[in-house]
């Protein structure tokens, strides 16, 4: 569903002018992004192949300054009205040599419909507001939550627009496929044959929003200073948030050498998203490596507490963060099991935080909701390791292209996932960003589909890796 309310935000910001507003991901938490919501992201994040999403930090800009006037309200344009309607249709057919003299050849036609209203309106907080905002000193003493922040030296950033809805529309796709196809098997001893299959497909797909939900956002870094704060108007990667203070990370990785052991920091990647595949296939390979030091025992535990967590995204969000602070820290629940059991796994040595946990659990975080619903579908059904192929097949080829370039599923790599399979694993690529069609299993390379593609890529690699421990 992610998809079908990501695919009519970006066409509501193209018709309005506003595409480098960033649309909301996660739908459960579009009510932390309204304006003065701050949002903590790390600077850098543990891959080379994707960024570290957005985060809610649970508190507004003005919870931390002096409330002795009026909060401001933003500047608001609206509201509008965007009727957005589609009407698509298409035919194909395909051919496919099944081996041995068999072949399977299939024609079909898609008719597809998309149709919202939308009334919506865009908030934005002005020059002036922030002059006006300012002039506010900060509390004193300084609230007790910004302290986590500055010890882990976490950038944070204030939603500064926004694109709101007015309305409670509905997003509503409708599909009818249909199709014919005929097979034909040569005459051998033991089988024989030829015939013919028709099948007719309806689906429909209905999302409803929440009035005054946030839609699309985007942020200002909040800066720090030894005189009060500032908004940093203008981006500038060398910026922290709390620039004027010396710092230590306290995130330790543990190096197993072969007569004993090391504690290195844990160092994020500073360098540019990479363009090459074999680099992605090499770090994630690493990332499997110190999975499989771990015992049976704590891998199986891995698995099952991380499949709990799947749907609920501030679980993840919570284990992550304590990962970069292990051992110091508790959770309740599967999260609570995985660290007591890892601080078991390392009583007889040196305290470590494994780099490839946080790498996982980042690579689950850049997926949506429904993504993470359908991995741990996938996971009950012990179809991981043929989704994975499916999914490199498409990365490995397409990978170092920066523009829409057709493609065509692997018949042979979609056939080991069964009906149910092939429709989880066709949803888990379209929420992706790409667009697959059913008919003839030819798709559209999109470069905005490489980084989720490649977190999905690096999830089902190391939850493989933990499912056949």
């Amino acid at each position: 569903m992610v998809v079908l309310f990501d695919d009519a935000v970006k066409r509501l910001l193209r018709q309005v002018g506003k595409e480098d507003l960033k649309p909301v991901t996660d739908l459960k938490s579009a009510k932390k992004f309204h304006h003065f919501n701050v949002l903590r992201k790390k600077k850098n994040g543990f891959s080379s192949f994707w960024n570290p999403p957005d985060i809610p930090a649970g508190f507004s800009l003005l919870d931390i300054l002096d409330q002795s006037t009026p909060v401001p309200d933003p500047s608001r344009e609206g509201p509008f009205i965007y009727k957005d309607n589609m009407v698509w249709k298409g035919e194909g057919d395909v051919t496919i040599d099944a081996g041995f003299g068999a072949e399977m050849a299939a024609s079909g036609g898609t008719n597809k419909s998309y149709e919202s209203i939308l009334k919506f309106q865009i908030n934005e907080i002005t020059t002036k507001t922030w002059t006006d905002l300012c002039s506010r000193a900060l509390l004193k003493p300084e609230p007790w939550f910004l302290e986590q922040y500055r010890q882990k030296r976490e950038d944070l950033y204030v939603v500064t627009e926004t694109v709101e809805v007015t309305n409670s529309p509905q997003l509503r796709v409708e599909s009818d496929r249909k199709w014919f196809g005929k097979f034909s098997i040569p005459q051998t001893p033991y089988i024989k044959g030829q015939g013919q299959v028709t099948g007719d497909k309806k689906r429909e797909q209905l999302l409803t929003l929440p009035e005054n939900m946030v839609m699309a956002y985007q942020t200002k870094q909040l800066i720090f200073k030894k005189d009060g704060w500032e908004i940093l108007l203008i981006k500038d990667k060398k910026q922290m948030t709390f620039p004027d203070e010396d710092f230590q990370s306290k995130s330790l990785e543990m190096s197993i050498t072969e007569n004993r052991s090391e504690i290195l920091p844990i160092q994020r990647i500073e360098k540019p998203l990479s363009q090459d595949f074999k680099q992605l296939q090499d770090e994630i390979s690493r990332r499997m490596g110190e999975l499989s030091q771990f015992s049976k025992n704590i891998q199986d535990i891995l698995f099952h507490n991380i499949l709990v967590m799947l749907g609920d995204r501030e679980a993840l969000q919570d284990l992550q963060d304590m990962m970069e602070q292990f051992p110091q820290g508790d959770l309740n629940g599967p999260g609570g099991i995985i660290l007591n059991e890892l601080r078991k796994n390392s009583e007889d040595s040196f305290f470590y935080a494994p780099y490839c946990i946080p790498y996982l659990l980042e690579a689950l975080l850049v997926l949506n909701d429904t993504q993470r619903d359908l991995l741990a579908w996938s996971m009950e059904k012990k179809i991981l390791v043929h989704q994975r192929e499916l999914v490199r097949s498409i990365l490995e080829p397409n990978f170092k292209y920066p523009w829409r370039i057709p493609f065509t599923l692997k018949p042979e790599l979609l056939t080991p996932l069964k009906d149910e399979g092939v429709a989880v694993t066709y949803k888990l690529l379209e929420e992706c960003g790409l667009k697959i069609d059913l008919n003839s299993n030819r798709s559209a390379w999109d470069l905005e589909a490489k980084m989720p593609l490649s977190a999905l890529y690096g999830c089902l690699s190391l939850l493989q890796q933990l499912a056949v421990a």
